[in-house]
């Protein structure tokens, strides 16, 4: 069983730790009864993880370089970094610095 939740959970530590809210699709199992957020879930995770610290979310930056029918390769070339580094920032498994979402953010305009 499926069912939309509003789901809180803690983003970072000690005395800078904040709540975060989000509407997620919580799975639930039948027999039981364990509840589990899937690849969905997670995303939006951390994509409100992303506008809380201001930073653009991976389905943002991966628009932002088919946008310009640029490969991964051709796009870290433009912007002066590994492909792998901006494939982990695509996939979500790591996040841009504040330095480099700026720059990304000037490539959108």
């Amino acid at each position: 069983m499926t069912a939309w939740t509003r789901y809180t959970f803690q983003y970072g530590s000690g005395s800078s730790d904040v709540d975060i809210t989000v509407e997620v699709p919580v799975h639930k199992c039948n027999l039981c009864e364990f509840e589990y957020l899937d690849e969905v879930g997670e995303t939006i995770k951390h994509e409100a993880i992303c506008e809380h610290l201001g930073v653009l979310p991976p389905s943002e930056i991966l628009k932002l370089r088919e946008n310009r029918n640029m490969s991964r390769a051709q796009f870290s070339e433009l912007l002066g970094i590994d492909a792998q580094k901006l494939s982990r920032w695509e996939n979500g498994t790591s996040m841009q610095s504040i330095e480099n979402d700026k720059y990304l953010r000037l490539l959108q305009d």
